[in-house]
């Protein structure tokens, strides 16, 4: 009849049978096509149950990504130190949760007050700090006030002197003094090791020494002596200071000094020809006390310019770490011979402020000119 047929044969050793069976081709097509319909039909399902599921976790999980993003403008907006606001915006959150979304939820609870409590450190911080500048802007005010000004120096017509101090910190241990007593004019210039306050506290007791000791007529030699024997006393935090003192008689022009591991200070003969003063290499002042300190001597500085000065003026730094040096303050003050005490320190303090450029000052600079003109009475 023209129909196709699938034929199985199959060989029944028992019985010695071989077993023929028949099958149509579209009984077998039929069947197959009721299965493929019956395997498609629980794929959709599956795949409708599969769709539904993720499209509800996404929900799910996208609802509550968005509340956190809502919730993380929210507390970026609030007052992070009012602790009841931030309570508020968060009280909502679960953070009891364990997936990844727990985990977001309570991160942000926990950053939150975090935050906050960051924020309130700081802002004590703050205040504390305002309070030590505070503080250090008065001990600046203090300390400078110690100092004598250029309207407080000496009333004489044969003395011409002019300083400025600039701290590279609110306070320094820089420091200079200068007092007439007994027709001698006594001036001191000198750098405590390191900077800030102890600095300057050890600044205030030597300035005070040189004060009260130059005050009873001594010596240079004797001057430094005593505050080098009065720090190593009870110097335990084992600081120093270097010092150079000097005498001038008024009448003579005979100028006494004594150097403590100072700076030597730049003579400016009438010629303009400046240089180096030769000094004995004493050791700086509180190291350690007894020593028997040097004492120097020049027949007269009549007419003659001294410039002295601590190492932040030679060592002023520029953006790329070049130091002014020694070589260049020799040149920058020759030829000036002509010029005032108050125009040397300017001229001078001009040049290191040019070298040093944007740079930051790394050290307390202290600048002093002294002119003794005998012939003017």
């Amino acid at each position: 009849d023209d129909t196709f047929y699938y034929i199985s044969l199959s060989y029944f050793k028992p019985l010695d049978w071989y077993i023929l069976s028949f099958k149509s081709k579209e009984s077998v097509l039929s069947s197959l096509h009721l299965m493929m319909r019956t395997i498609i039909g629980i794929g959709t399902f599956v795949l409708i149950l599969t769709l539904m599921f993720a499209w509800l976790s996404t929900d799910k999980i996208t609802k509550s990504l968005t509340m956190l993003s809502h919730k993380a403008y929210a507390i970026s907006k609030c007052n992070l130190q009012d602790t009841e606001e931030l309570k508020k915006i968060t009280q909502d959150l679960d953070t009891t949760k364990s997936d990844e979304v727990g985990t977001l939820t309570k991160a942000l609870v926990t950053m939150s007050f975090g935050i906050q409590e960051n924020m309130n450190n700081l802002i004590e911080i703050n205040s504390k700090q305002k309070q030590i500048e505070g503080e250090l802007n008065a001990a600046h005010d203090i300390q400078i006030g110690m100092l004598p000004s250029n309207d407080q120096l000496p009333s004489s017509d044969r003395l011409d002197i002019y300083t400025k101090l600039i701290p590279a910190k609110e306070v320094g241990g820089d420091l200079y003094d200068f007092l007439i007593y007994d027709n001698s004019f006594y001036f001191c210039i000198g750098d405590v090791s390191g900077k800030g306050v102890p600095a300057s506290l050890l600044m205030a007791v030597c300035r005070n020494l040189f004060r009260t000791v130059a005050g009873q007529g001594l010596q240079p030699s004797q001057i430094v002596k005593t505050i080098n024997d009065t720090m190593g006393e009870s110097n335990e935090s084992g600081m120093f200071i270097t010092l150079f003192v000097g005498k001038v008689d008024m009448n003579t022009g005979h100028l006494t000094f004594c150097n403590a591991g100072h700076n030597p200070p730049v003579m400016i003969n009438s010629q303009g020809e400046a240089s180096y003063m030769e000094l004995i290499p004493n050791v700086p002042a509180g190291i350690f006390d007894g020593f028997d300190f040097e004492q120097q001597e020049v027949d007269t500085i009549d007419g003659i310019s001294l410039f002295l000065y601590t190492d932040g003026l030679t060592e002023a730094e520029d953006e790329h770490k070049n130091l002014y040096n020694d070589d260049r303050l020799i040149e920058e003050l020759s030829q000036r011979q002509n010029l005032k005490a108050m125009e040397l320190v300017e001229v001078i303090s001009a040049s290191v402020k040019q070298h040093v450029g944007e740079a930051e000052q790394s050290d307390d600079l202290t600048i002093m000119a002294v002119r003794i003109n005998i012939s003017k009475s």
